[in-house]
């Protein structure tokens, strides 16, 4: 067994976590703007978001961290050295907070889902807007964003509120255009991931979890 990075008092919440195994690296916030990150039993602060952090994410190779928070700002950094690599900003509306992220398998983009019921696909290296996928059925609240493997060709979002819209979409990254819709059962989506084999995906909502077919659009 491990041991544990860090006892948390029972008052304390956190707000966002990102793990990666190989090598062992785990970070995480409070719900302020700052991230901790631990490496090897090492601890780092890493501090330079406007608003609440809400989301993060190690890239593939373990070499860097992007984060994202309420004010609508990502920031790719170093995880090696806690240096800001990059800020990425202007994507979303002005007023409209990130509320989660995926970094693609190649390591070179990434992507970011906002309150204003929009993802951006952003170049890892240099900040730029490469792509904007935008809801235009229905009135949505997004809450989950995951690219599915091995290409990222294809990314799925997860929807806590929707009216006259399905709560799952798979989305076609170069096109911009939705794929199809996944009508899941029961409450809204509150949990998502995508198998490594980028054909089957999991969500989850208050009570059950759903296994679907992410290539055909069915269960």
């Amino acid at each position: 067994h491990r041991p544990a990075v860090s006892a948390l008092p029972p008052e304390i919440v956190l707000y966002a976590i990102g793990f990666l195994e190989r090598p062992m690296q785990v970070a995480f916030s409070f719900g302020d703007s700052a991230v901790t990150l631990w490496q090897g039993g090492q601890q780092r602060i890493l501090d330079r978001h406007a608003g609440r952090v809400a989301a993060m994410r190690f890239f593939p190779a373990g070499d860097r961290l992007v984060t994202s928070d309420a004010a609508g700002a990502s920031a790719v950094w170093s995880a090696w050295s806690g240096r800001v690599l990059r800020v990425l900003e202007g994507g979303h509306e002005s007023w409209a907070g990130v509320i989660d992220l995926q970094v693609f398998p190649d390591g070179d983009r990434i992507a970011t889902l906002g309150a204003d019921a929009m993802v951006v696909v952003w170049s890892a290296s240099s900040g730029q807007v490469l792509r904007r996928l935008i809801f235009r059925n229905g009135s949505v609240t997004p809450s989950v964003v995951r690219v599915l493997p091995p290409d990222g060709a294809k990314l799925v979002t997860g929807l806590s509120q929707f009216y006259r819209a399905d709560p799952v979409v798979v989305w076609d990254v170069a096109r911009g255009e939705w794929v199809h819709s996944l009508r899941q059962p029961g409450d809204p989506v509150r949990h998502m991931e995508a198998c490594p084999c980028g054909q089957r995906l999991v969500t989850a909502d208050a009570a059950s979890v759903f296994l679907w077919n992410a290539a055909e659009g069915h269960l």
